[in-house]
């Protein structure tokens, strides 16, 4: 669906007044994701010395080196990146402009992500579009692309992240941790340690080797790999404990559980779920949300995650239909009146009844009301 012209310029507009902002640059944080897991090693570029001259004068009053950038051929760079075409959002492929890149990333994290729904939908069409990079020199071709990422991952679109994610290739290492955290919380993980295993010009670290090569059914090397980075000193001893854990918990029968952390990464969360010391989601960022929809995650729990992730716009409308209408409700109070109130609306519409819909859709719509969730309800009911 091509988006209203209105909104793209308001949402665009306050980008813009966000760029020109003063001391902007400056000020603006340039990443708004504090939980990656520490899953791949970012080379350090080395730095070397001039060689020594001898006393001549100079030949020029100095010199600029622009920025390079590097980039697979036949691969666009990844601000390019998008998965809703031009003929889809109606946004001009220029819409950047001559924008300085991390100008355009730090505007993008800085956008408030509680807005207005109509505006929250053309932010996640922005950060979604197929766009040329910025036309400003100096660009290492992937500031853009990581701030849409971080900005989805806020909102806890985990899924559309992934998409993105998958379509800008594994090359970049800070491109693959977020796409390493991304199939973590999805449950794709082992499609991800595939992806690591296929692409050597990554560096994973122990703690994300060890994991991949156990989910992977080679637990002897995971062992291997665990004792290794223990005795290079490259794994901390809570990963050591953790890691311990996963790869042998009948070694630990009967020892008191470890201590949780406070914000754990998805490598963590997941690693603590699968020694049976499951983090709850509720207190964590919205992302780790998604983890809940996993079909092995039980059903009231699959349904608070869904609501919390749909008054973001971070899942779509029928999902959230989909499991509140999954069975019938175990209980009463809570999420189960608002499964209640639900399944009763869909079912006087599949069966036309308007009497009973005009007696039972003032409750409902009270229901959703008081828990912030009338907006997806009436998507979900509107068109009908």
């Amino acid at each position: 669906m091509r988006i209203n012209a209105t909104l793209a310029y308001v949402l665009v507009g306050g980008l813009s007044a966000l760029l020109a902002a003063p001391a902007f640059a400056q000020n603006a944080p340039m990443s708004a994701i504090d939980w990656l897991s520490d899953s791949v090693a970012t080379p350090a570029q080395p730095i070397v010395a001039p060689p020594a001259l001898p006393d001549e004068p100079g030949v020029t009053t100095g010199v600029k080196v622009d920025a390079v950038s590097v980039t697979p051929l036949g691969r666009p760079l990844p601000d390019a990146v998008g998965i809703l075409p031009a003929v889809v959002t109606g946004l001009p492929a220029n819409l950047w402009g001559p924008s300085r890149p991390g100008d355009v990333a730090r505007a993008i994290r800085r956008e408030d992500a509680d807005m207005l729904p109509a505006l929250r939908d053309m932010l996640y069409t922005l950060l979604l579009a197929e766009l040329n990079p910025p036309e400003a020199p100096g660009s290492t071709g992937y500031d853009i692309f990581l701030a849409r990422v971080d900005k989805l991952l806020e909102l806890g679109a985990v899924e559309q992240a992934e998409a993105l994610l998958a379509r800008a290739g594994p090359d970049n290492p800070e491109i693959f941790r977020r796409w390493f955290d991304a199939a973590l919380l999805l449950g794709t993980e082992n499609q991800i340690c595939e992806v690591m295993r296929a692409t050597p010009e990554l560096s994973p670290t122990f703690t994300a080797r060890a994991f991949c090569l156990a989910r992977g059914g080679d637990w002897n090397a995971a062992v291997l790999t665990l004792g290794t980075g223990r005795a290079l000193g490259f794994i901390s001893e809570e990963e050591d404990a953790l890691l311990a854990r996963f790869l042998d918990p009948d070694l630990f029968e009967g020892e008191p559980p470890l201590p949780v952390p406070s914000a754990p990464s998805p490598l963590e969360f997941r690693m603590f779920e699968a020694i049976g010391q499951a983090i709850p989601t509720t207190g964590l960022p919205l992302a780790f949300a998604q983890a809940d929809l996993r079909a092995n995650i039980g059903w009231k729990a699959r349904i608070e995650a869904a609501e919390r992730l749909a008054r973001a716009g971070a899942v779509p409308e029928n999902q959230l239909l989909g499991l509140y209408t999954e069975r019938r409700a175990a209980a009463s109070g809570g999420v189960w009146d608002r499964v209640a109130a639900v399944q009763a609306v869909d079912q006087a519409l599949k069966a036309n009844d308007t009497q009973t819909l005009t007696a039972i859709l003032p409750e409902a719509w009270q229901q959703m009301q008081l828990s912030e969730l009338e907006v997806p309800f009436a998507c979900i009911f509107g068109p009908a």
